[in-house]
């Protein structure tokens, strides 16, 4: 499924509609269901016993904050920094605008 829906084969609404029926999941999205279920509660497990792994997730919430905490930096010295040069439109000037 996850295959399919990367290489564009289905589309998100087809397969949604394939999980469900009537507002309640069909066999297969009950399926799916579970074995989240199962998944998440093996990775919290993992997570209380398994200090590296504790450490892994730590330095990728690190990281994924210092890049956010660069972009708001970037946007908003770049705001309050001097206009444009004569020229250029005001959108370019703007990093994510």
């Amino acid at each position: 499924m996850a295959g399919s829906l990367t290489l564009g084969e289905v589309r998100g609404h087809d397969l949604i509609r394939m999980l469900s029926r009537d507002g309640e999941p069909t066999g297969l999205g009950d399926g799916f269901a579970h074995y989240g279920r199962i998944f998440k509660t093996l990775h919290l497990l993992r997570f209380v016993s398994d200090e590296g792994y504790r450490r892994m997730i730590g330095a990728q919430l690190n990281v994924t904050a210092a890049r956010h905490r660069l972009a708001r930096k970037i946007f908003f010295e770049q705001r309050d920094a001097a206009p444009p040069p004569a020229g250029w439109r005001s959108a370019a000037w703007l990093p994510f605008a």
